[in-house]
């Protein structure tokens, strides 16, 4: 969008929030997020996540390190009328008396402020499913079926990597926090972080948190006969089964991100940090 200084991204659940750093009135700040496909933000408590806002203000307030001003304009309703009318806006950092970020303010609506605005998630970062693996992390489903490449690709691109464990127990929690979604998609056999090095019988995670190679192929997660050295050298997860097959990496399948504390991406960990100009939650 010509003349328009745009922040940084972040994705809650299955919607996306953005900054613009360009200064406007409360007015025009509808105009501002029209021309990105948007919506001013309702970090209202029945619209925002559960945390009442407190995830929006964290994105703002990394979003605005480099300026003294953490109010942003956000969509609410105002007071007054006239030149006394006044609009709402939201703290992305602390205030000047201490106000904590996240915090609704009410100023003249002829301001001039940056604005947050929210849209659904777009295609193709908008998964088919989402499932919460323990308070911080959460599996992303998506039932479009790509090549292993271009869905590791695409984890990234949603702040994620591709599905890793770093023990049966863990691998369990995540079959069983995926069930529900894989029930109303049917069988499904989703590509995770699991593949094997070239002409050789070592499997491992792209992630190396995931645990070492001889780990992975004494977990006993295998289906029956399986790895097949001759039948690629990828790995694909069965749901609801539960167990690794290998395939060829050219073939197309659905696939499972995991994004969070835990998940990381190029140039540092996806919670908090800049990965391909997506922000993690």
């Amino acid at each position: 969008v010509p003349a328009m200084e745009l922040g940084r991204s972040l994705d809650v659940g299955l919607l996306q929030y953005t900054t613009s750093h360009q200064d406007v009135s409360y007015p025009s700040s509808y105009g501002t997020c029209a021309a990105l496909g948007a919506t001013l933000a309702d970090v209202s408590g029945s619209a925002a996540p559960a945390d009442g806002g407190a995830a929006l203000a964290a994105a703002v307030r990394l979003a605005s390190q480099s300026r003294a001003e953490s109010l942003f304009w956000v969509a609410g309703g105002g007071a007054g009328s006239g030149s006394e009318a006044n609009c709402t806006a939201m703290y992305g950092g602390w205030g000047p008396q201490e106000q904590p970020p996240g915090s609704i303010a009410q100023l003249p609506c002829s301001t001039s402020l940056p604005v947050l605005c929210q849209r659904d998630l777009p295609d193709p970062l908008r998964p088919t499913a989402l499932a919460a693996l323990g308070p911080s992390e959460t599996l992303l489903l998506f039932s479009a079926p790509l090549t292993r490449s271009a869905a590791s690709t695409g984890c990234l691109a949603a702040g994620g990597r591709l599905l890793s464990a770093a023990g049966p127990a863990e691998l369990r929690a995540a079959v069983a926090a995926l069930l529900p979604a894989a029930a109303s998609a049917g069988p499904l056999e989703v590509w995770v972080g699991l593949s094997r090095w070239a002409s050789s019988d070592t499997w491992s995670w792209d992630d190396p948190r995931g645990g070492s190679a001889a780990a992975v192929v004494a977990w006993g997660g295998w289906d029956w006969g399986q790895p097949n050295a001759a039948s690629g050298d990828c790995g694909v997860l069965t749901l609801p089964g539960g167990v690794w097959r290998s395939t060829a990496c050219s073939g197309t399948r659905a696939y499972v991100c995991r994004r969070g504390a835990r998940a990381r991406g190029r140039g540092g960990e996806v919670t908090g940090a800049c990965v391909e100009g997506k922000w993690g939650s």
